[in-house]
């Protein structure tokens, strides 16, 4: 046959396809808070599953996309969460942590459709928002949680107003000025309480505060009778977000109080807070011959515990000692409440390609790159812990360059949510990637779990002899 008759054939054959497919495609309607009517678009039903646009499902949980075309994958990235889909494939990565949707994500109408499991078993985890399908009236329904965002109360200053947003839980914030009268706060996972919704009158310079409710955030939007600058903080105890409004540079206007402790400027490595990545149901990345990360960090954690105590006499405590479940923000306020002179988070990698192998040390981004609009006006966090973190992510690398055969991915600056609560120098360790057979067998092998705890150890010391020499500041 020739090449010409092929190509034709195949062609008919997308054709038919594509023909069937338009006798799959049925109306269906979403439901969101910030829109009162359904909105229409389309969906698919397969052997009885119903699909819809990875494009349209982006959207809706405003994610970003990152579509490999050579490997047919897409990454949608919710919040700071990376969702991994593979095009034939009915398993679907949140971060490491794998999920089935019991279909495949495939090709249809020149669409990559996904299984709307996915928005409702997946990614319906990472808003604050229900979502709820119900197929008899082919409906995506986005209905907001418990309400997170309580009250708002304008207080009139001498030369300023505050505005308190009451929380009933921690949450960070955006202040994103549109002209000079007008802020507008975004409460990326807010939940704005009914009482909250709409216009109320303001106090101060603030004429009137309009709040509405998008999926997967809260908007709050400031009118001022004239023009000012603003400047946002989140505080955590209690949970609340101020927001400083000045016609110029009000001293008068208290800076917010931070929560997090100062670094203590005497050179001290007496207290070392280790902590095994994931435990519990969280079994963290997993090898093709079932060996979990969970069960790899905390084996090399009672190592290196064990050895920091024989060879340096520091006082050593662990997140977990055993198989349990603990969030970030546990794990971090452990290090804080033990005043600990230095964090040392582990954990163990995977990736799409098993080629892929080594270790790397991560770093959570200085304070100024991560802030909130603003709050670098009011004072940061002591930087003297994020130069120290840094320098100990280097000998932290050397030494374990010297002790382990993989290859050495660098220091890597990024928003790490474990590191982002420590008040103390702290480092994120990611020991091999599981995905790979040779790291994983390493990885399991106890011989060579203690030659990472000794690299661990032999940084530690060297960390604490420079800083004893150089008078409380890295070299």
């Amino acid at each position: 046959m020739r090449r010409t008759d092929v190509l034709a054939g195949i062609a008919a054959l997308g054709i038919l396809a594509s023909a069937a497919l338009a006798q799959d495609r049925q109306p269906a309607w979403v439901m969101t808070p910030d829109h009162p009517a359904p909105r229409e678009i389309d969906a698919y039903r397969f052997d009885g599953v119903d699909y819809i646009d990875a494009n349209e499902v982006a959207r809706l949980f405003r994610a970003s996309k990152y579509w490999r075309a050579e490997l047919e994958k897409m990454v949608l990235k919710v919040g700071d969460t990376r969702v991994r889909l593979t095009v034939g494939s009915p398993y679907v990565f949140v971060e490491d942590q794998g999920a089935n949707l019991f279909a495949p994500v495939r090709w249809g109408d020149g669409r990559m459709l996904v299984p709307v499991r996915l928005a409702t078993d997946v990614l319906d985890e990472l808003v604050p928002e229900r979502v709820t399908w119900r197929t008899e009236a082919r409906q995506l329904r986005f209905d907001t949680g418990e309400p997170n965002l309580l009250a708002i109360e304008c207080e009139e200053r001498s030369n300023g107003t505050l505005v308190e947003v009451r929380l009933s839980q921690p949450l960070d914030a955006t202040l994103e000025p549109s002209n000079e009268d007008r802020f507008v706060v975004v409460v990326p996972d807010g939940v704005a309480s009914d009482a909250l919704l709409g216009l109320v009158r303001g106090a101060g310079l603030v004429d009137s505060v309009r709040t509405l409710q998008e999926p997967g955030r809260a908007v709050i939007t400031l009118h001022l009778g004239s023009a000012g600058s603003a400047r946002l903080v989140a505080r955590t105890t209690p949970p609340r977000l101020v927001l400083a409004i000045t016609e110029g540079v009000d001293e008068e206007i208290p800076a917010p109080e931070y929560d997090r402790g100062v670094v203590d400027q005497v050179p001290s490595v007496a207290r070392i807070v280790l902590d095994p990545g994931h435990g519990g149901a969280d079994r963290g990345a997993r090898s093709s011959s079932d060996v979990a990360e969970k069960d790899v960090t905390l084996a090399i954690a009672r190592v290196t515990r064990e050895l920091l105590r024989e060879r340096l006499g520091v006082e050593v405590e662990l997140t977990r000692d055993d198989d349990q479940f603990r969030s970030t923000q546990a794990r971090s306020e452990t290090a804080n409440r033990m005043k600990a002179d230095l964090f040392v988070s582990l954990h163990a990698d995977g990736w799409f390609h098993p080629s892929t192998s080594g270790f790397s040390i991560g770093v959570h981004r200085a304070e100024a790159e991560v802030s909130v609009a603003g709050i670098d006006a009011w004072g940061s966090h002591d930087p003297l812990a994020h130069e120290r973190s840094e320098f100990f992510a280097e000998l932290l690398l050397e030494r374990l360059s010297e002790t382990l055969p993989g290859p050495s991915h660098g220091v890597k600056l990024a928003d790490f949510a474990v590191l982002e609560g420590t008040t103390m120098p702290s480092v994120l360790l990611e020991c091999g990637f599981l995905t790979n057979s040779t790291d994983a067998s390493n990885l399991a092998d106890p011989g060579f779990q203690k030659k990472i705890a000794e690299g661990i150890v032999a940084a530690i010391a060297e960390y604490r002899n420079a800083l004893a020499e150089g008078g409380g500041t890295a070299p």
